[in-house]
Formats: structure tokens, sequence, C-alpha cells
């Protein structure tokens, strides 16, 4: 976890020193294109010091990128259909008022409870490709980030539930009382729906993502 936070924070950190020093000497906003390129340019460099290679132009592996790419690319899109279905039936039958509340709601529920453990799935993917040739200690390790997922989403997801009306109300006022009910319904059930984040990650290590596509 530490090279994911140097990964995440030193861009920021280089962003905001590059933009602060640009706008204080030209006093003017080409401190913030400064910042903006300095933060992209930070990663670029870091990732080549951590490990040297420079890509060429190739197709010798076109045919694989694309048998693995395509099933992700359908993959996502049925899995962006599936999670924004609901919307477009909310605000089709009970208007854009409730479909408001039901979408700060939902997008609160689902930023506290499915940002969270973000890390944690960032780090499965690596360590499953390289064990994904020992089945047994990839089956114990899924198994393993499937338990730490679901201890850590359920008592945060149950948590989020029991809190929304306060928050809610703090956060946003009393007329958002619908949008605390939207959470203690669909927080709990976020909280246990992310132990399938080691799903995809298996999956790629494995290169199933074929698979994946037909199962989802």
């Amino acid at each position: 976890f530490s090279l994911l936070i140097a990964i995440d924070s030193l861009p920021a950190v280089v962003q905001l020193v590059a933009a602060v020093a640009v706008a204080w000497n030209t006093h003017s906003y080409w401190g913030i294109v400064a910042g903006v390129i300095a933060a992209g340019l930070v990663p670029l460099v870091a990732s080549y010091l951590y490990a040297p290679y420079r890509p060429r132009l190739s197709l010798a592996s076109s045919k694989l990128i694309l048998g693995f790419s395509v099933w992700v690319t359908l993959n996502q899109f049925i899995t962006v259909i599936g999670n924004r279905f609901d919307n477009l039936v909310i605000a089709g039958v009970l208007g854009t008022a409730t479909f408001g509340a039901y979408n700060v709601g939902n997008n609160v529920a689902t930023m506290l409870t499915q940002q969270a453990i973000q890390p944690l799935e960032r780090v499965f993917f690596p360590s499953f490709v390289h064990i994904v040739s020992d089945r047994q200690r990839l089956r114990a390790a899924f198994q393993r980030s499937q338990s730490s997922l679901f201890a850590v989403g359920l008592p945060l997801g149950v948590g989020l539930a029991l809190v929304a009306e306060p928050l809610v109300s703090l956060a946003l006022g009393p007329k958002w009382h619908l949008a605390a009910v939207v959470i203690q319904l669909i927080a709990p059930v976020l909280g246990v729906q992310v132990v399938f984040g080691a799903v995809n990650a298996v999956a790629y290590a494995q290169g199933a993502t074929k698979d994946l596509f037909q199962r989802s």
C-alpha cells in the first residue's frame, strides 16, 4: 500500500507546489496550467524510474490484446447499463424531484462504500498475477480477499445507513429527507456487493475476460 500512497499523493503535492510557484512569480492563471502539466509528468517519470521500459509500436500481440480488451469493454458497457437502469426507471415513473433525491442518496452511498475499498481492490490484480500459475494459492488468496472486502464493506454500509438521517440533515438540510431514506436502503446492499470487487481482478489475472462477460 505504500507504493499506492506514493503514486496517489506525489502528483498532488507536485501539482500544488508547481501551481503556487508559477502563480506567485507570474501572477496569472498559468499557475493552473503548470500544476496540471506537472501532475501529469510525475507519474510518467516515476513509473519509468520504477520500471524502466520504453514502449515501441508493434502488432505482434494485437490479437491477444484485442481478445482481452474487447470483452472487458463489453463487460463495462453492460455494467454501466445495469447501474443506470434504475435511474432511468425512477426518472420516468416518479418524476425529476424524486429522481434528484434518489440520485443524491445513491451517489453518497456509492461514494462512501465503494470508494472506501478501492485501495484494497487496486492491489488484488497485481497480487493475483504473481500467483496465477499456482491454483491452490490463487484460490486461497481470492477467498481471503473476499473476506477482507466483506469485513470492511458490510460494517461500512450498515454504519452509513445508521447515520444517514443526521448526515443528510447536517450536510444537505431537512428537505433532502428522501435521500437519507435511499441511503438507509442502499448502503447495506452496496456494503455486501463489495465482495465482487475481487472477481474482476482474478478474472483479469487469468485472462478470462470472456467468461466474465458471459456471467455478468
